[in-house]
């Protein structure tokens, strides 16, 4: 019990089973070694001041010779399986499969084997790993009745499948029919607006006709009307022509009147205008850039003195890109220690709310009577004391976790805190350099501006001389003298603005008389025009008057016409309203027949649903449960033949007495038949049922061994194996184990006389109600 505690926990082990009474605390180191390294493991146990004893998860160690582990309990456990190279459950709580019935095999659990039929049965299913079968079965049973139950819900899903399918054809009757009516209702519709056609073109022509008639009647008013206003306009221009003849005869006058006239430049209103423009332009853009050099010169100065002499934007720039480059990664590492923090607080939290079950698990245990609401079995001391110790387990590996994780939490948050601040003053750094950047900037913009204004008045200055004294225009420098040149251009202007006035209006009074020619010549071609016009008006009129008495009586056939148009529209819409009627129809027909289907499609989907689980119940109850049963059963042959061979060998070596017999039955029971009939077992002799027992531990630890390829030690530990035995039997136990070519055999006896076939003796006594043990050569 010490060394499977020491490299497996305590499994399916009572704690208090192997601590002290009075203990508060005690453990097991043990060495070993696997491929030629040694290790050593340790394990505790601790008593807590309610008495309950449990693994301290503090004091679990694995020392590989380069280094001493501590480890939790569970930690220590997955460690070791890799070690030995066992290929099994890991979990705290599991027993090792692959050592209980390969190396150790405690003589109480045994007896349950020997005696108890299902015990000794799921003992072989577990140890040969072949109860997956029965598991597999029992799942499917279970599937298998879940099929049945939801086949029963799916029946009701489908179970108007039939009624579905009715709807359906009535629905697509009722629609058919409704196709049919609108069939019939657009045909009509159709020579309704042929007829419609035919008459609306009477009618159209008739109103054509009208219109011709009416128009004709608007023309001729109009000829009327435009012979009066021509004779008028005759008259008019004839009285024009007249006072053309007198203006003409002014206009020369008044153009003899001026007499020859003197230019006072050459230039132009709109060159010297320009001139102008250009002087007064130059000199308001030079008082305006004056004043703002002025300004820009201040504010350079201004910037100056602001920089001092950092005056290098690159360089503050790429500092504070550095800056800013630092600040990122600070944040991603306080983000990251951050995300850390919260989930470790998180299983922190976890932990506490599976810590907080346990303990009420725990004290439920304390008061519990009758069958254990978790595992249905009678609660005993021993079933509620493996209880308790699983909890207690548990409750260990959780507080160990917890003391990690708050360690870690207090070194995550410390992180984070001076993260924050490194974070903050690398933001005011990064500030404080972008400001300085944009200072630099600034200044450089400042200083640019006055070296463009300075650079401006220059140019204007140069301007100002070329357009105004020093122009190159001989007739410029003229004007100007050595005067005032705006001035001097201004009095010229007015001079030659005078002179252009005259000139004008001479201009003006020569056009008037050109133009009083013409409308002279015009106004008698015009009088000429309107003669022709009224004569051709008067003939036009009389075809007119002629034309509309061939259009008189088409007011009544209007009136029919119309009339049998209005009855046709009458006909068309009672057509159109009952086509909307039956389209109305058709629409509800399809929508219940689209419902129909729905509904019909739905319950199909059941149905088929309810086949498909109907197949995979069959095939669950008729071929996978037997098949996995016919394989079980077979396995169970083929092992039970195995085991009855090697049982046989080791039993004939332990037992000699030719007249009996003992085979394994199909219950894996061992069975003795001396003289051709059986005998129970419980009633052969005491050194007799421990040959039987011996057997059959050692075939089934040899079968085990060999079956698992794993298992690379030779270890082999027997507990009691020869109580009752005499001392020949004792000669042949030691005979059968020499044989079995194990590199460590431990035996646990009573009696001494093993001890002279041992290399090493243990003696362990407990003269003062402490265990002591003891060497012997």
């Amino acid at each position: 019990m010490g060394i499977e505690f020491a490299l497996f926990g305590l499994g399916s082990q009572k704690s208090e089973a192997l601590l002290a009474k009075r203990a508060e605390s005690g453990g097991v180191r043990l060495k070993f070694s696997v491929g030629g390294r040694s290790y050593e493991v340790g394990r505790y146990l601790k008593r807590n001041k309610k008495g309950l004893v449990s693994q301290d998860p503090k004091r679990s160690y694995l020392d590989t010779g380069d280094a001493t582990e501590s480890l939790s309990p569970s930690e220590l456990k997955q460690r070791v399986m890799r070690i030995l190279g066992f290929n099994e459950p890991e979990s705290a709580g599991a027993v090792s499969r692959i050592y209980r019935y390969a190396v150790f095999t405690p003589q109480e659990e045994m007896k349950y084997v020997l005696s108890d039929r299902d015990r000794r049965l799921e003992t072989v299913r577990r140890a040969f790993g072949i109860e997956e079968y029965s598991t597999a079965s029992e799942n499917a049973r279970q599937a298998a009745s879940w099929l049945r139950t939801e086949m029963a819900r799916l029946e009701g899903r489908f179970a108007d499948i039939s009624r579905h399918e009715a709807a359906v054809r009535d629905s697509g009757a009722a629609a058919d029919a409704a196709r049919s009516r609108i069939a019939g209702l657009e045909d009509a519709l159709g020579g309704a607006k042929a007829r419609l056609v035919s008459a609306e073109a009477a009618l159209k022509s008739v109103q054509e006709r009208l219109d011709r008639s009416a128009s004709l009647g608007a023309r001729r008013r109009e000829l009327e009307s435009s012979l009066s206003s021509e004779r008028g306009r005759l008259k008019l221009i004839v009285s024009r022509i007249a006072a053309k003849q007198a203006e003409l005869n002014a206009a020369d006058a008044k153009i003899r009147g001026y007499g020859p006239l003197q230019k006072p430049t050459e230039m132009g209103i709109r060159e010297m205008d320009g001139l102008l423009e250009g002087l007064r332009k130059v000199g308001m853009e030079l008082g305006g850039l004056a004043a703002r050099r002025d300004e820009q010169a201040g504010q350079v100065a201004q910037s100056e003195a602001r920089l001092g002499g950092q005056r290098d934007a690159a360089a503050a720039e790429k500092e504070r890109l550095d800056l800013a480059a630092l600040q990122s990664d600070v944040a991603a590492a306080l983000d990251l220690n951050r995300a850390h923090l919260g989930k470790l607080r998180e299983s922190m939290a976890g932990d506490r709310r599976v810590r907080a079950e346990l303990e009420g698990d725990l004290e439920r245990f304390r008061t519990m009577v009758g069958t254990c609401p978790y595992c249905e079995s009678e609660i005993t001391e021993e079933h509620r004391g493996k209880m308790e110790g699983e909890r207690s387990g548990r409750l260990a590996d959780i507080d160990g976790r917890l003391g990690e994780m708050g360690r870690e939490s207090e070194r995550l948050g410390t992180l984070v805190s001076e993260g924050e601040a490194e974070a903050k003053r690398l933001s005011g750094e990064t500030d404080r350099l972008a400001g300085l950047v944009r200072d630099i900037m600034e200044y450089e913009r400042r200083s640019s501006g006055l070296a463009d204004t300075q650079s401006r008045i220059r140019e204007l200055e140069g301007e100002a001389s070329r357009l105004g004294p020093g122009s190159t225009d001989a007739r410029v420098r003229e004007l100007m003298g050595g005067g005032d040149p705006i001035s001097a251009l201004e009095r010229a202007r007015a001079a030659l603005v005078e002179y252009e006035k005259a000139q004008s209006a001479i201009n003006e009074a020569r056009r008037a008389k050109a133009g009083y020619e013409r409308d002279l010549q015009d106004g008698t071609r015009e009088r000429t025009d309107v003669e022709a016009s009224i004569g051709a008006r008067e003939l036009e009129l009389g075809e007119t008057e002629k034309e509309m008495r061939r259009f008189e009586g088409l007011e009544e056939e209007k009136d029919r016409c119309a009339a049998e148009c209005g009855r046709i529209s009458g006909e068309i819409s009672g057509g159109n309203a009952g086509i909307a009627a039956s389209r109305e129809a058709l629409r509800n027909g399809e929508a219940g027949l689209a419902e129909g289907r729905a509904r019909l499609e739905d319950a199909k989907k059941w149905r088929d649903r309810h086949r498909v689980y109907s197949d995979y119940r069959e095939w669950m109850e008729k071929f996978y449960v037997p098949s996995l049963d016919r394989i079980e059963k077979r396995m169970m042959i083929n092992i039970r033949a195995e085991f009855e061979a090697a049982y046989q060998g080791f039993y004939h070596s332990l037992v000699d007495d030719p007249s009996k017999e003992s085979r394994i039955d199909e219950e894996f029971a061992p069975l003795v038949e001396q003289d051709g009939y059986e005998q129970e077992v419980e009633y052969l002799s005491g050194g007799e049922r421990t040959s039987i027992g011996l057997a059959y531990r050692l075939a089934l630890n040899s079968l085990m061994r060999r079956e698992t390829s794993s298992l690379e030690s030779g270890l082999l530990i027997l507990d009691e194996p020869t109580d009752g035995f005499s001392e020949a039997q004792i000669t042949k136990v030691v005979s059968v184990l020499k044989s079995m070519e194990s590199k460590q055999v431990i035996l646990v006896s009573h009696k001494g006389d093993l001890g002279n076939s041992a290399d090493h003796t243990f003696k362990i006594s407990k003269p003062s109600g402490t265990s002591e043990i003891s060497v012997e050569d």
